[in-house]
C-alpha cells in the first residue's frame, strides 16, 4: 500500500533532516527529531481514539524498533526510550520522571566513531547497571529506519494498519505553494 504522497514526503524530509544533523554532529537536534518521528509513527499506527501517548510510543517501539537495536548490557527497553523521549523533548536533559522513580534507565549516548562499549563498562564499573543504559545515535537511527521500512511494508498485509496510515496521511501538514 503506497503511503499518501504528502505523508511519504514528510517521512523522507524527517529522515533526511536527521541524517543531516548526524553528519553535522548535531546530536541533540538529531535525537529530538528521532523521538518526534517515533511519536508520529506510533500515533499513525494506533487507534488514536483510545491509546495514550506513552502506550502508543512503547507499543510501536516494542514491535518495530527494538528488534533492530544492537543488544547491549543492560538492555534498552521501550520504557527506557519513552523516558528518554520525555526527558529530551520536555527538558532537553536525560532526566525524566520515570528515571527518577527508577522505572526506567537513563540513556547515555555515543555517536560517530565512538563505541558504546566504554559507556557500558562505565555503567557496570560504577554499579549503575539498573539505572543507565548506552545507545549509539547512528545505530538508533538505523534501527528507526529499519523499523519504519518494516512497519510501512506490513500495511500491505494488514488492512486495519493500512487504513490507519491512510487516515494519518490525510491530516499531515502539506506545503501549499502560494
Amino acid at each position: 500500500m503506497p503511503l499518501a504522497k504528502v505523508h511519504s514526503k514528510n517521512l523522507k524530509d524527517m529522515l533526511s533532516s536527521i541524517d543531516d544533523c548526524l553528519k553535522a554532529e548535531r546530536q541533540l537536534p538529531a535525537l529530538v527529531l528521532m523521538y518526534s518521528l517515533i511519536d508520529s509513527l506510533a500515533w499513525a499506527a494506533s487507534d488514536q481514539s483510545t491509546a495514550n501517548t506513552r502506550s502508543r510510543f512503547e507499543n510501536w517501539v516494542s514491535q518495530w524498533l527494538l528488534p533492530h537495536l544492537p543488544k547491549s548490557n543492560p538492555q534498552v527497553t521501550a520504557t527506557d526510550l519513552y523516558a528518554a523521549r520525555c526527558a529530551l523533548l520536555h527538558t532537553g536533559t536525560g532526566i525524566s520522571d520515570l528515571a527518577k522513580s527508577k522505572k526506567a534507565k537513563r540513556l547515555m549516548y555515543a555517536w560517530g566513531s565512538a563505541k558504546t562499549t566504554l559507556l557500558e563498562r562505565t555503567i557496570v564499573v560504577t554499579g549503575s547497571a539498573d539505572g543507565y543504559a548506552a545507545l549509539h545515535c547512528e545505530k538508533f537511527f538505523s534501527a528507526i529506519r529499519k523499523g519504519l521500512k518494516n512497519f510501512v511494508a506490513s500495511a500491505d498485509n494488514d488492512p486495519q494498519l493500512a487504513a490507519r496510515l491512510q487516515d494519518a496521511a490525510s491530516v499531515q501538514y502539506d506545503n501549499v505553494p502560494v
